[in-house]
């Protein structure tokens, strides 16, 4: 019911895909012709690294962080 009144529905087509690792469709180029495309899909992912401190002692950690913070610095 809300994907019928969003905005992009009336800008975009959806499309499901169930398996694979590819997607066609076909779209009439500037001379009115039916031309087929094929679009490869491939794997994306991201990570990120916690140090194991916050971890395992979040507070602790978040207490030493702020003792880093507000320490006076040493001027030489």
């Amino acid at each position: 019911m809300a994907r019928e009144k969003s905005i992009f529905a009336q800008i975009v087509t959806t499309q499901s895909l169930l398996y694979g690792d590819q997607s066609s469709f076909s779209m009439k180029d500037g001379d009115g012709n039916r031309r087929s495309q094929t679009v490869h899909m491939a794997e994306m992912s991201v990570s990120s690294e916690l140090p194991k401190g916050v971890i395992f002692d979040p507070v602790g950690t978040e207490w030493l962080l702020e003792q880093f913070r507000h320490e006076q610095r040493v001027i030489a």
